[in-house]
């Protein structure tokens, strides 16, 4: 885009700051100030600019990361679920209730299509995540315990929708807001250092699950008040991501986009999205990876077969290594994507989905726990499979279908409940170990396929151009 169709839109208030004189000259080099031959020029704002946008980008992941025990839904959920004496599947509904809830991010982009309203969705998104919090925490302590489960599958759900819109809103400003060979120190910066702070958030959450808390005597609430404080924890971490949304710069269209028509905007677009051949393709072996990804709850659930020890002994340190392993991946695939091509991520993270199955299968005892840390590592496919079709998106529509891709969760939704129905099914006469040896299984066949399809059918350039 031309640096003549764009005026600056930042600071907390929304005031417009004119754009630098000099900020296309500098498009040669990144935010670091590395060279980069070649490069696009497809950021009107200034290295610092940029700068600060990686930077804000970055912590607001930081603190994501450091609430992740929560806000990644699936893991703690079917943890608590479980301590209370739920079925397997029931265990692992929030999950699939989280993945079904993305597509309401559709019609929320459809119906603040505006650019100058980014900031302010993101952050109202984040606020609501704050707020739906503190209303498990409310259920979590009070006697009557028939709560807990419709608040932890209410706020999987709201978190879903939350999360899904700020994810789709944060693309377009990251798009928008930084060039696109830069993008991969955003990404070394969220999901390297970021991830650390998952790591401190995993460790104190199992330090709090291992603590013997009581209100008092005539209360009896068991484990329900360590997960009650582990997610009022997360209050302040999404109100700190509130404020950091706000500080961030977009650049505005001098012509404000339109809303369309319902059938015209939301149909058309869905059209226009799956009838562009590389999207599609990368949106089959995203379906493909998540789908094999999901089985990632009832690692949490095997945990007890596999080493003997109740699933919330160990599922903060679990989460450790989840994120632990992430800190050096992300850095790693982040400096690749600066120096080499979309396509390689794909492969890589996609590879370490695979290999944390086979560890889950083969490791004996506690060196079964490494599935998580490898898994954390392949867990950069969510990062890294929207980037590109991110890549083959037009700058109008890079928002909407960055939406659209978030409807891939709706089929993915149903795998983590399909790998519980398995086990449930298969348990009562082949034994826990095969029932849940069948279901990882399953996963890797449907990884092994993903690979397959992204080795053998994506360029390792995509374009708006080469995507029809």
């Amino acid at each position: 885009m031309m640096a003549s169709v764009f005026y600056v839109y930042g600071g907390p208030m929304g005031t417009s700051h004119p754009e630098s004189s000099d900020s296309m000259a500098e498009q040669s080099t990144d935010p670091i100030g590395h060279a980069l031959p070649g490069a696009p020029d497809d950021c009107p704002l200034s290295l610092a600019q940029q700068r600060r946008n990686i930077l804000l980008y970055a912590s607001i992941f930081a603190l994501i990361y450091l609430g992740a025990p929560v806000l990644y839904v699936g893991m703690i959920q079917a943890s608590l679920l479980d301590q209370l004496g739920h079925s397997k599947w029931v265990s692992n509904v929030p999950g699939s209730v989280a993945m079904w809830c993305t597509p309401s991010a559709v019609l929320i982009v459809w119906l603040l299509p505006y650019v100058r309203l980014l900031k302010l969705v993101v952050a109202v998104g984040f606020f609501i995540s704050a707020c739906m919090a503190g209303v498990v925490v409310v259920a979590l302590i009070l006697p009557e315990p028939r709560w807990i489960l419709p608040a932890v599958i209410l706020h999987g759900a709201v978190l879903s929708i939350t999360n899904s819109t700020c994810t789709a809103f944060l693309w377009e400003i990251l798009g928008r807001g930084v060039s696109l060979r830069s993008r991969g120190y955003a990404f070394a910066l969220a999901a390297g250092p970021g991830a650390a702070m998952a790591v401190v958030g995993s460790l104190g959450s199992q330090w709090l699950l291992q603590q013997n808390m009581t209100l008092d005597a005539s209360a009896n609430l068991g484990p329900r008040l360590n997960y009650a404080l582990l997610y009022a924890a997360v209050v302040p971490m999404m109100l700190l991501a509130t404020i950091c949304a706000t500080q961030m710069i977009v650049p505005l269209p001098k012509r404000e986009a339109v809303r369309e028509p319902f059938l015209q905007g939301v149909f058309g677009g869905f059209y226009d999205f799956i009838t562009n051949r590389l999207i599609q393709l990368a949106v089959i072996g995203y379906l493909l990876v998540y789908a094999g990804y999901s089985i990632l709850s009832t690692f949490t659930l095997y945990t007890e077969t596999a080493v003997g020890v109740d699933s919330q002994e160990l599922v903060g340190y679990q989460n450790a290594l989840r994120f632990g392993f992430k800190v050096l991946t992300g850095i790693l695939l982040g400096w690749l994507l600066s120096r080499s091509h979309p396509k390689l991520p794909l492969l890589a993270t996609t590879s370490l989905c695979m290999a944390a199955v086979v560890t889950a299968i083969l490791a004996p005892g506690y060196w079964f726990l490494l599935s998580f840390g490898i898994m954390g590592a392949g867990e950069l496919f969510g990062l890294y499979f929207p980037n590109y079709v991110l890549c083959c998106s037009e700058a109008p529509k890079m928002r909407r279908n960055m939406a659209f891709c978030s409807l891939i969760t709706v089929p993915a939704g149903c795998f983590p409940i399909l790998y519980g129905a398995i086990i449930d099914t298969l348990k009562p006469w082949a034994g826990d170990r095969a029932a849940f040896q069948v279901s990882f299984v399953m996963s890797l066949v449907i990884l092994t396929t993903a690979l397959i399809l992204v080795w053998w059918k994506l360029p390792r350039w995509p374009s708006p151009k080469r995507a029809h």
